[in-house]
């Protein structure tokens, strides 16, 4: 008889763990989506570009650490949280200048899409390179990270769909209450954990 060995639970457990939050949190934002305003194409076309935006960061924070010979725990606290939101955020721009998020609704559901598929990639390869044997670190990669990376991009793109229906001032001005608070969230966030 063929016992499953105690590695592979274990390795179930971290995915699992890391990553089922994630996907659940958006299944439910979609599911309480009941007037059912934004096909799932298009969720899953922003779930797409979290994906890329995670990637990108990625590449960029460590570029930015070497060129700028900074610490990890500046780039961790400080320039991370700048190059991850704005990327992330980027895509809600073009869907917010193409006045494609026509309600809150929307808005909320695209941001958090953006940011699950952000959290699904960053999750994956801290799974692949983070030698944590600590359930409780899974639990609050889960968690916290699909938490966090959802709700700056609700936030953001709530508060600028908010602010595009109140105020007929140029995108830009419009877009920093959304970002400011995105950013000081997610550096906030990255001094605890």
């Amino acid at each position: 008889m063929d016992v499953v060995p105690e590695n592979f639970v274990i390795e179930l457990s971290k995915y699992a763990t890391s990553l089922l939050p994630v996907i659940g949190f958006l299944g439910t934002l979609v599911f309480l989506d009941s007037f059912k305003l934004t096909p799932h194409r298009f969720v899953y076309v922003s779930i797409g570009w979290g994906a890329v935006a995670a990637i990108a960061s990625m590449y960029v924070n460590a570029s930015l650490m070497t060129t700028l010979d900074v610490s990890p725990h500046t780039l961790i606290r400080y320039m991370a949280p700048l190059v991850e939101e704005l990327l992330k955020a980027s895509y809600l721009v073009f869907l917010l200048h193409r006045k494609r998020l026509g309600f809150l609704a929307d808005a909320a559901i695209h941001g958090f899409a953006v940011g699950a598929g952000f959290a699904l990639v960053e999750n994956t390869v801290y799974l692949n390179t983070l030698d944590a044997s600590s359930g409780m670190v899974w639990v609050v990669r889960g968690f916290g990270t699909a938490a966090l990376h959802g709700a700056t991009m609700v936030i953001f793109a709530v508060s600028s769909r908010a602010l595009m229906d109140r105020y007929k001032s140029p995108l830009a001005l419009i877009l920093l209450p959304g970002i400011a608070v995105s950013l000081s969230l997610h550096s906030l966030y990255n001094h605890f954990v």
